[in-house]
């Protein structure tokens, strides 16, 4: 079975460091969870596929938003009618010395506003800042004074640019060096390109669609969604009941 499954790990942020030891560490990259910097949104990923891909690494620029497509393209799946955000990564897996095809992406905040557009972009070397927020999932007595939510929303102009090849940490801002000024241009031109092709749509957990979060005592709970909550389930399999949904939302918890 291991041999013919498809196993894809990954995260879908950095680590909460508001949780401390029970959160994880991000390292030498700036800030945690709920932030642009790349403790935010730099995770790891791997993929185990021993008839198809030979075991290696790679360093090439690649995003949760291509796992979509690279299962397609496995699975021989036509999705040429469909707009997707994601790339085919495929051709990365069987080949590790090969180019990701994806060659920029946009980073967004937790709560994205249409008006300001994706707070950074980078594309896997290069990585400008045009905002920065802190958050309160990077911990209130974080040292870094852009992290914690005390951190207001900031506007950078011209933006903030790092190298993360030799500067994962994003410390040393190369904004105002004359050397990188066609870089940022290309960003910059990237960026206002990407924001002329998205489609802004209503989020959907904060509709009351039980598809897309589920709340056992809606429709009259409220405020949706940090009322939800869920019966005990138990089942003869399993050891102990657990809720679905703690009253405590998860972003408050300690």
């Amino acid at each position: 079975l291991i041999n013919s499954t498809l196993l894809w790990f990954t995260s879908d942020n950095g680590p909460s460091l508001t949780r401390h030891e029970r959160g994880g560490c991000a390292g030498l990259l700036r800030c945690g969870k709920g932030t642009t910097w790349e403790g935010g949104v730099r995770v790891p990923a791997f993929v185990h596929w021993p008839p198809y891909i030979t075991p290696g690494k790679t360093s090439g620029l690649a995003s949760t938003l291509d796992i979509l497509p690279t299962l397609a393209s496995l699975v021989h799946l036509d999705t040429s009618n469909l707009t997707l955000d994601g790339v085919d990564l495929s051709p990365l897996l069987r080949d590790p010395l090969a180019k990701s095809p994806r060659k920029m992406y946009a980073i967004y905040p937790q709560s994205p506003q249409q008006s300001l557009g994706p707070f950074a972009v980078t594309n896997g070397t290069y990585k400008a800042h045009f905002y920065t927020i802190g958050s309160d999932l990077s911990d209130p007595d974080n040292y870094d004074p852009l992290c914690p939510a005390s951190h207001p929303l900031t506007h950078h102009d011209p933006p903030l640019l790092y190298n993360l090849y030799n500067d994962p940490g994003e410390r040393y801002n190369l904004a105002n060096d004359s050397l990188y000024l066609p870089v940022m241009d290309m960003l910059r031109e990237w960026r206002e390109e990407h924001m002329k092709t998205m489609t802004w749509m209503e989020p959907r957990t904060t509709t009351t669609d039980p598809l897309a979060q589920p709340c056992c005592n809606q429709p009259s709970c409220q405020p949706f969604p940090e009322c939800c909550d869920c019966p005990v389930i138990t089942h003869p399999n399993h050891i102990n009941s657990y809720h679905l949904h703690d009253k405590q939302p998860f972003w408050k918890r300690p």
